[in-house]
């Protein structure tokens, strides 16, 4: 049985795949599902909390943020007030890249690699709940979201969870991706 929960109060059709997907990235990141909060609302967004602090400060936690449009940031998060601080986002191709991919994201704070962007990219336009959908499936397909310490979980398995519709392969291209 898989980590992630679906209930009956999702109503934004990209939950199941955007669930299998924040799974997936926190497992590279050695965190929880339950680590994890959705805001459904346009443009859908995501926070993620890690269980590590940057820059030698024990009142900053670092977290991730995610939303359709921008993709990953990296952000501190202040445990006394809350208040977050953008520290590089990642950029890249897509709002969806692998979950290895945001790991070494993470893994690269003390670097400050050079694919880092300090601005707020914008990699796709908030669009429809079905092309949100397919992109995250097309995440979906091509992640493994298995390991021994979760709930060996198959592909076909992960993607029986989503829609019918959301697996069947893309007939159209995405309108508004990049």
């Amino acid at each position: 049985m898989s980590a992630v929960q679906f209930t009956p109060d999702e109503y934004h059709a990209a939950m199941p795949a955007l669930r299998i997907y924040l799974d997936a990235v926190a497992e590279a990141l050695g965190a929880g599902p339950e680590s994890c909060t959705i805001d459904q609302e346009t443009p859908v967004s995501a926070y993620l909390a890690l269980d590590q602090r940057t820059g030698g400060d024990p009142d900053l936690d670092l977290a991730l943020l995610w939303d359709e449009e921008a993709g990953w940031a990296e952000v501190t998060e202040s445990r006394s007030s809350g208040a977050m601080v953008v520290l590089a986002y990642l950029g890249g191709k897509t709002v969806a890249p692998s979950a290895h991919r945001v790991a070494r994201f993470i893994s690269d704070l003390s670097e400050r690699s050079p694919a880092r962007c300090p601005t707020r990219p914008h990699l796709r336009e908030a669009g429809t709940e079905a092309a949100l959908l397919r992109l995250l499936t097309r995440t979906a397909r091509n992640t493994p979201v298995w390991t021994s310490e979760r709930s060996h979980l198959h592909r076909a398995e992960v993607l029986s969870d989503l829609p019918q519709s959301a697996r069947e392969p893309d007939a159209e291209p995405l309108a508004g991706s990049a």
